[in-house]
């Protein structure tokens, strides 16, 4: 019994705790886990990023502030939007919004500005920052609308697996969700639109899984359904 306890201790510590902010070690010795201090913790999140030294001509604060954005941006396309996609990147999001606030338009609170806010940035850097934030809102907004069409397509595979059971209703519900999906893909930017194509049709693929035949839906849709 013993042995069986110290086992579970001993793997208990080699998993990761889990947060908003990431993954980090769990630091528990013997039998009782404790965690970093919520402020080791977000210091030791800011150095998963490196600063990029291809940005020149910026503030030492700006130039942190673009790399976090560029990084997140990285992230964020190296992520699945559909099932690994979480509220998670709102706030990520929100974040940045805030600290370019924050360093460039005075702040949304006077006293973090105080200490926070850049003196006489020029407006190349508030330029070179405001683009990339830009870029990520834009990527961020593309990832939301690839993430709403997916659960709408759950929702409707889960339907038809457990009410659907006409062949020809069943095909309704695949052309439906086919030609919101090539809709989808035309509003896309293209900066996207293979990302958010490729993440949403796997699912889509799935639900035609469920179809027993779809000759309507592949005659109209040659484009996706062949």
């Amino acid at each position: 019994m013993k042995a069986a306890r110290r086992s579970f201790v001993l793997a208990s510590q080699g998993r990761l705790i889990h947060s908003a902010y990431g993954g980090f070690p769990n630091q528990g010795a013997g039998d009782v886990a404790s965690m970093m201090s919520w402020g080791a913790c977000r210091g030791s999140i800011q150095t998963h990023f490196r600063l990029d030294n291809t940005i020149e001509g910026l503030s030492p604060a700006g130039t942190k502030l673009a790399s976090a954005i560029r990084h997140d941006t990285d992230r964020l396309m190296h992520t699945d939007w559909t099932t690994d996609f979480s509220a998670f990147w709102d706030d990520q999001v929100h974040m940045h919004e805030n600290e370019y606030v924050n360093l460039y338009e005075g702040g949304l609170n006077p006293l973090i500005s105080l200490f926070t806010s850049v003196e006489n940035a020029t407006t190349e850097e508030k330029d070179v920052v405001k683009k990339d934030l830009k870029y990520l809102q834009a990527c961020h907004k593309w990832a939301n609308k690839s993430n709403e069409i997916y659960t709408y397509i759950f929702d409707e595979r889960f339907r038809m697996q457990r009410e659907v059971f006409d062949p020809v209703e069943r095909e309704k519900i695949l052309a439906s969700c086919t030609e919101m999906v090539e809709k989808f893909r035309d509003e896309v930017p293209a900066d996207f639109r293979k990302k958010a194509a490729k993440d949403v049709e796997w699912h889509l693929w799935n639900l035609r899984h469920w179809v027993w035949d779809a000759p309507a839906t592949k005659a109209v849709f040659k484009n996706t359904m062949n």
